[in-house]
């Protein structure tokens, strides 16, 4: 007689079994599972070369080193500002832990090879958070096309957001959230009395699920849900505090899911009362979740953080502008937000059932979590990936129903959900989706190249170096031999490097931290632009260096640069440093040294008469 064992079909010849034969069950797990692998590493090098965007003066990293640096010297988070002479106020480093590690990664490294190591790893975080949600679409050969598009334009969204800072560390939490969250109903208890027990995992899903079956089943299921949230977001919100978004999506769910089990129960149910329980009990896991947001350093002062984005300065960064204010976001991250949003929000239209071929209904709470983020990144530009995340994730059952090639309850009212089971592959049962065959590789060849070439694209001149030869390390180094300690006024932009390597002497006058009062700015601004109270104010607050930049030839360089109680003692291809004609700079402003020669004079007349952003600095340099 045959006899199955670990997966193999033996059949006797002549009283002697037969070589073992695979199954087909075998045969397809093993594509499957071919494909996933293949599909997902397609997604590497496009994670790799969007990530790979040199790094500038302006570049968050540099600041959070900085202050991983502190924290390292001191062994604890800062309470005050750090690095100013401006003010010296209240603080909150809400992403210490991440700051911390950056700087221990690359504190013997040159600013070079830190750079490297920067692009890489947010290269290969961000992959990580993509491979999380590719998990979770669970692809099989019929499916992988389409995902390989879909992900490669996911990817396209993203890519101003793959950024060495601990932002990418929210993109990977909420990437495991989200997973954790869609899982969570694919074995939940179903509204039809005849669901007795645990139900059976269904063949070919190889996803971590949190299963549902008996009362006790489920209530040691959630207690492992709890446990896992509550130390996911303890370290979350000490990581970066885009944790916020995360109790976003947690209480949308939870809120979502008791209306919804709510609004389905019925009497002849006999599995209602158990719904309703669990749905309770997500809404006491989501309130922990929230308490263990203030296990941190700062306590519940943390939440200070967020009112922060309302002030002027904020006005000001390019990505907290909405995303219709001019200028516009890349075309391509525009296009592929906006086919990534159109087809989340046609999986959810379509009703999404779950792989396990049961009637479930549409979850309210996908829904809410595409318009909400919609309106975050409407708002503002920079949630434009965590927005891609969404879409992902909510994409991500509809996937799995046509990756196990099931069709939906709606589409086969005939079969009892009880009853139904996956049908005998045939030709025409392999092309039910009604897609022509050939279409999805083509699609997904077009989009991926697409994507691909837009990426090297904005790599920069080839080959892309992982630091802009502007960087101002000549500016910092002229500054640290030359001990000049006084106030100094700097470029915004360039604050981020200047930290890093001034290491706050001397302080600078504003900073990408933006844990100041609008005041300053608003002076800083009035300083930049040269107005006649910005030129009170260099010479009320005692101002004696003057740091310009390579990115533009803003007004207060061009007043020092005609005024005579102003010298310039540096040029480079960084940028220039001005002094005040002090007697204790005298060395660097009696007479212009030989070093300089003609060139600085010439970089002293492009100051006068260059436009803003127009004319191109002289070569040379110190």
């Amino acid at each position: 007689m045959a006899g199955h064992k670990d997966g193999v079909v033996r059949q006797p010849v002549s009283g002697v079994d037969a070589p073992p034969q695979p199954s087909p069950s075998q045969g397809e797990g093993a594509g499957r599972r071919i494909a996933s692998v293949v599909g997902g590493l397609l997604l590497l090098p496009l994670c790799l070369c969007y990530a790979w965007n040199t790094l500038q003066n302006y570049a968050d990293f540099w600041a959070h080193a900085a202050i991983g640096r502190w924290i390292v010297r001191h062994g604890r988070p800062p309470a005050h500002t750090l690095f100013l002479w401006t003010w010296h106020g209240p603080y909150i480093a809400h992403s210490w832990v991440s700051e911390a590690i950056t700087y221990i990664t690359i504190r013997r490294l040159s600013d070079d090879h830190a750079a490297d190591v920067g692009l890489l790893s947010a290269g290969l975080f961000g992959f990580l958070a993509f491979a999380i949600l590719w998990r979770l679409f669970d692809v099989s050969s019929r499916t992988v096309c389409a995902a390989v598009a879909l992900f490669s334009l996911a990817i396209a969204a993203e890519a101003a957001r793959l950024l060495p800072r601990p932002e990418i560390a929210t993109m990977v939490l909420l990437a495991v959230l989200l997973s954790i969250l869609v899982n969570r109903h694919e074995f939940e208890p179903t509204p039809t009395p005849s669901l007795k027990g645990r139900e059976r995992e269904p063949e070919g899903t190889n996803l971590p699920k949190i299963l549902a079956g008996t009362e006790a089943d489920d209530l040691r299921a959630d207690v492992r849900l709890g446990i896992l949230l509550v130390a996911m977001f303890i370290a979350w919100t000490n990581l970066h505090g885009g944790m916020a978004t995360g109790l976003i999506v947690l209480w949308i769910a939870a809120a979502a899911d008791v209306v919804q089990d709510h609004a389905r129960s019925a009497p002849h149910c006999d599995n209602a009362a158990q719904r309703g329980r669990r749905s309770v009990r997500f809404i006491a896991i989501a309130a922990l979740c929230t308490l263990a947001t203030l296990i941190n350093p700062y306590g519940y002062h943390y939440y200070s953080i967020y009112t922060a984005v309302s002030t002027i300065t904020f006005h000001y960064i390019m990505e907290w502008k909405p995303m219709y204010v001019l200028p516009l976001m890349p075309d391509s991250t525009l296009y592929s937000i906006s086919l990534l949003f159109a087809a989340a929000l046609y999986a959810w239209i379509k009703g999404t059932p779950y792989s396990t071929g049961a009637a479930r209904p549409r979850r309210w709470a996908h829904l809410i979590w595409l318009l909400v983020f919609f309106a975050m990144t409407m708002q503002a530009r920079r949630n434009v990936g965590f927005l891609a995340i969404v879409c992902l994730a909510i994409a991500a059952p509809y996937f799995r129903v046509w990756s196990a090639g099931r069709k939906s309850p709606e589409q086969s009212p005939d079969l009892a959900p009880s009853r139904r089971k996956r049908q005998a592959r045939t030709k025409e049962t392999q092309q039910e989706s009604g897609t022509p065959h050939g279409i999805w590789p083509a699609t997904a060849l077009v989009v991926y190249m697409a994507v691909l070439a837009n990426a090297y694209d904005d790599m920069g001149p080839k080959p892309a170096p992982a630091l802009m030869p502007t960087i101002a390390s000549g500016m910092t180094a002229f500054v640290k031999q030359n001990g000049i300690t006084g106030r100094l006024f700097n470029d915004y932009d360039s604050s981020m490097y200047l930290e890093w390597r001034l290491d706050g002497s001397p302080g600078l006058y504003v900073d990408g931290n933006n844990a100041y009062p609008d005041q300053i700015f608003a002076d800083y601004m009035n300083i930049r632009n040269a107005t006649p109270q910005g030129l009170r104010l260099l010479d009320q607050q005692g101002i004696v260096c003057v740091l310009g930049s390579v990115r533009s030839v803003s007004w207060i360089c061009r007043t020092v640069a005609a005024s005579p109680r102003w010298a310039l003692a540096y040029y480079g291809v960084d940028g220039p440093v001005w002094i005040r004609r002090l007697p204790q700079y005298r060395p660097l402003w009696d007479g212009v040294p030989t070093w300089q020669g003609t060139t600085a004079r010439s970089y002293l007349q492009y100051l006068h008469t260059a436009a803003h952003d127009e004319a191109e600095p002289p070569s040379g340099g110190a």
